[in-house]
């Protein structure tokens, strides 16, 4: 799963016309990077597959992954400008990830949003922890917007103490959780 690196940006300033030769030019390059047994798509908007059939050898999917980062980083000259692309790639691997495609599909996409956060123009094999962690926040997420709705958030009171003389300086209000489920979350 291949995502363009700040591509939005480029829309945003050249204009629709520009990014879409920058997406031909990505094309042309995910092309010459895969074997002609390997599908290459284009999701839409920057967002690319790859499906390798059989990766062996000299292809890896590690190994494809650094052909492609190597070929997109080269200089391209669009408008009288020269521009760099750089894409982020998340890897799944069947069977070991899953055996379905819509679930090895989801993996990848969260192994490269992980390449995003680990500073981009790179890529991620997922991981069950990528998962988990996912999974946490999700979790999280859904239950703050729970809290909100059932009114379970409580105020509390912390004083602001000066060290040296030992005096009530002021006061510092806290919103916690109070979960029926988890009890009081600590921030």
């Amino acid at each position: 799963y291949l995502d363009l690196d700040g591509f939005k940006a480029i829309n945003d300033t050249y204009g629709h016309a520009y990014g879409d030769e920058i997406l031909k030019m990505v094309s042309q390059r995910l092309l010459a990077s895969s074997r002609k047994e390997d599908t290459v798509a284009r999701l839409g908007g920057d967002e690319f597959v790859l499906l390798l059939d059989n990766p062996l050898g000299d292809n890896t999917p590690g190994m494809i992954a650094e052909r492609i980062s190597a070929r997109l980083g080269q200089p391209v000259m669009l408008g009288g400008q020269e521009h760099v692309v750089t894409g982020s790639i998340g890897i799944s691997i069947y069977p070991e990830d899953g055996t379905k495609a819509e679930a090895l599909l989801r993996q990848a996409d969260i192994a490269m949003y992980r390449a995003k956060e680990s500073g981009r123009n790179s890529f991620q094999f997922f991981t069950q922890e990528m998962q988990n962690r996912l999974d946490a926040r999700v979790a999280l997420e859904q239950g703050l917007h729970r809290a909100l709705l059932r009114d379970e958030f409580v105020l509390h009171f912390q004083p602001q103490v000066d060290l040296r003389t030992g005096r009530i300086v002021g006061m510092e209000a806290l919103v916690r959780w109070q979960s029926p489920e988890l009890g009081l979350v600590p921030p």
